[in-house]
């Protein structure tokens, strides 16, 4: 199989492994704050042992490579998990569905792709099928119109994440890049927690196995995005996110016993057709550098 081909395959699989953090993210016991910070964390300490073997210790230089990717994914990581500890998982990952949009957006301006009109009234059109996804969601006891604002700045970070990844993975390979930026997400998340919670511990036994499951699934689907990012376009891999919100609203539906209400699955059928529409209309052409 190409390299191409293994890509697309690693972004299915993060598409897969994203809803399932999300999901278990919900059922830990712990404020989004705590469990951001203890995920991150951990896993900054495994992916420094991990690339450290490898022969590859962060260093000052490369720590400064992946700082940019660090506070952005710190950002989209505790903004989502306090997000969706007060909202519905179909609502946080529809809302975080957006982020091919303005990635569309900036990659005219970044790699020379041409934006046509067609793009922009789809765009619009997404827009409004997160509206009936919020308005579907009033009606359940899971719904809270500030989860719904925290996944919105969730959502910017992510794509800021999504560039900055793809500009380091041009230097580092994908497990160097966890091991550089981690440890600045980390950095970042500790005062927060510390001015937004009393109690800073993990929790019992369940709690950590909680956070282990955690790491072993959205943080291996960024790990797999970091991998694929410099082999696809950036759009393209954003296209494939769209996936999120179906699985996330099945796991969600199992495991969890959220109610999906009609209007959400409209809006959700809307936010994905759309968005797919202006990702695979654009015709682009890549500016000479």
């Amino acid at each position: 199989m190409s390299v191409r081909g293994r890509a697309l395959l690693a972004m299915v699989a993060a598409v897969v492994l994203w809803p399932a953090g999300s999901a278990l993210a919900k059922t830990v016991d712990l404020p989004g704050t705590v469990l951001s910070m203890h995920r991150i964390a951990w896993a900054a300490a495994l992916y420094v042992v991990v690339s450290g073997l490898r022969g590859r210790w962060p260093k000052a230089a490369s720590l400064r490579t992946g700082a940019l990717v660090g506070i952005s994914y710190a950002l989209t990581n505790v903004l989502f998990f306090v997000g969706v500890k007060s909202t519905t998982v179909a609502n946080a990952t529809i809302i975080q569905s957006l982020q091919p949009l303005p990635i569309l957006l900036l990659s005219n301006r970044m790699f020379g792709e041409r934006v046509g009109r067609r793009e922009v009234l789809l765009s619009f059109g997404a827009v409004g099928g997160v509206a009936l996804v919020v308005f579907g969601s009033t009606s359940t006891v899971q719904w809270s119109a500030t989860g719904d604002l925290l996944c919105v700045g969730s959502l910017v970070a992510w794509v800021a994440y999504a560039v900055t990844t793809k500009k380091a993975r041009a230097d580092m390979e994908a497990i160097e890049l966890q091991a550089n930026m981690l440890p600045t997400a980390a950095a970042v998340l500790v005062p927060i927690a510390l001015v937004s919670e009393r109690a800073l511990g993990p929790g019992g036994p369940v709690e950590w196995l909680g956070i282990v499951a955690i790491i072993a699934t959205a943080g291996t689907g960024h790990l797999l995005m970091g991998w694929a990012a410099p082999h696809l376009p950036i759009t393209q891999t954003s296209l494939i996110g769209l996936g999120q919100p179906l699985v996330a609203v099945i796991l969600a539906a199992v495991f969890l016993g959220e109610a999906v209400v009609g209007w959400q699955l409209v809006g959700m059928a809307v936010v994905i057709a759309m968005t797919a529409g202006a990702l695979t209309a654009r015709q682009a052409t890549p500016a000479p550098r």
